[in-house]
């Protein structure tokens, strides 16, 4: 890849900001095995190291990097080296060891790093906990700290957020550490707090928050009824059958054991309400509800800035709805629909200076699906003209 190319596709990986994600780098943990014979010498290296941590009781801290990973070296420059660090390293009586994940096309695979830096702890030759992604000094030795007294990474975060309950990026934090850890209790509780957040209060992961809530939601149906609740609040309050200004229903936050007052917050208007309930209702699927709400809505609604900061969910629910019309609609508020597909056809010189391969053709992939959505909207409509004409557009683009 070119360095000033960029990979484009979009991936829910909570981390990405912080993190490289990696190419597979193992067919499979079957084919590793069946291939032990032929690990590289650092493979072999870390086999010792494993090994050699089962024999007593001592922290065994290894991270791996890769050599173009931007977090990666500043994990390495700014937290490893770091006199705090270091310090609280030697405390521990821990040992430090660094591996390319390029020097381990085998055992990255078996340890399921898929994205890095990472940094995993091992005692008596069995794995305590890991961190994933850049983590500052202060988040490193709090780490250590934990794992000391038996504790994880899930288990700071969880404090911190107790600590701070509106800080809508540590309780972020700990959202995405425990969808990674698939602790589904921790999960809901964490987003079922975002989204009592308006999405200014969220920190730099809002944007990511509505997919990683769709994840949660497809491997919880607890999570999915206790969201759903949250839902219908935003919309009551978008509606107007809850004033303006009054706090998302309280939740409780603490599994049970009493709610937390501190982490309701205000719904400042109707409109971020509206706004809210649109990433919401479609991440947990409830895509003919977002459709019928659309149906309601004037020329000016959908050209206002609730729709349009929302473009992308509100197409993404009128298809998951089967409404083709009403995208025809969202669209002709500003341009004909065989005007947009003209221009939606073309892959411009600016996407193929930009992007590289695998996102490109991502890239073509969604744009073969807006044409057709259009196409089935103008059938839908009694356009045959336009349906043929956007049609041949796709044929002619290669799109289909």
């Amino acid at each position: 890849m070119s360095a000033r190319r960029v990979h484009a596709t979009h991936v829910s990986a909570p981390f990405l900001a912080l993190a490289c994600l990696l190419p597979l780098v193992a067919a499979s943990t079957t084919g590793c095995r069946a291939s032990s014979t032929r690990r590289t010498e650092a493979e072999l290296r870390l086999d010792d190291v494993r090994r050699s941590s089962s024999a007593d009781d001592h922290l065994v801290l290894v991270a791996f990097v890769s050599e173009n990973c931007v977090p990666c070296r500043r994990l390495e420059t700014e937290t490893w080296l770091a006199p705090r660090v270091v310090s609280r390293v030697k405390a521990a009586g821990a040992s430090t060891l660094r591996f390319g994940v390029e020097e381990l096309p085998h055992a990255a695979g078996e340890l399921d790093v898929v994205a890095v830096p990472q940094v995993i702890a091992w005692r008596r030759g069995v794995e305590v906990d890991r961190v994933r992604g850049y983590v500052t000094p202060e988040s490193f030795v709090e780490w250590l700290d934990a794992l000391e007294r038996g504790g994880t990474r899930l288990g700071v975060l969880r404090e911190r957020a107790s600590a701070r309950p509106r800080d809508g990026a540590i309780v972020h934090a700990w959202a995405t550490e425990a969808l990674r850890r698939d602790a589904l209790e921790d999960a809901t509780d964490a987003y079922e707090r975002l989204w009592s957040m308006p999405a200014s209060a969220r920190g730099d992961g809002a944007v990511r928050v509505p997919d990683e809530t769709a994840e949660l939601a497809r491997r919880s149906p607890a999570a999915r009824e206790r969201l759903a609740r949250r839902c219908a609040s935003l919309e009551a309050i978008a509606s107007g059958s809850v004033a303006s200004g009054a706090s998302v229903a309280n939740v409780d936050l603490d599994g049970g054991r009493g709610a937390d007052p501190a982490a309701t917050s205000a719904v400042g208007s109707r409109e971020e309400a509206r706004g809210d309930w649109i990433d919401l209702a479609h991440a947990l699927g409830e895509d003919t509800r977002v459709a019928a709400w659309f149906s309601t809505l004037s020329a000016d609604d959908v050209r206002g800035e609730v729709v349009q900061a929302r473009r992308e969910t509100v197409w993404r629910a009128l298809r998951a709805a089967g409404r083709f019309d009403e995208i025809v609609r969202f669209v002709e508020v500003s341009v004909p629909a065989t005007s947009f597909a003209r221009a939606r056809a073309v892959e411009t010189s600016f996407e193929r200076e930009m992007f590289d391969a695998p996102s490109l053709a991502a890239m073509r992939v969604e744009r073969a699906r807006d044409l057709d959505d259009l196409r089935r909207g103008c059938l839908a409509t009694g356009r045959a003209a336009d349906a043929e004409e956007i049609d041949r557009l796709a044929r002619d683009n290669g799109l289909k």
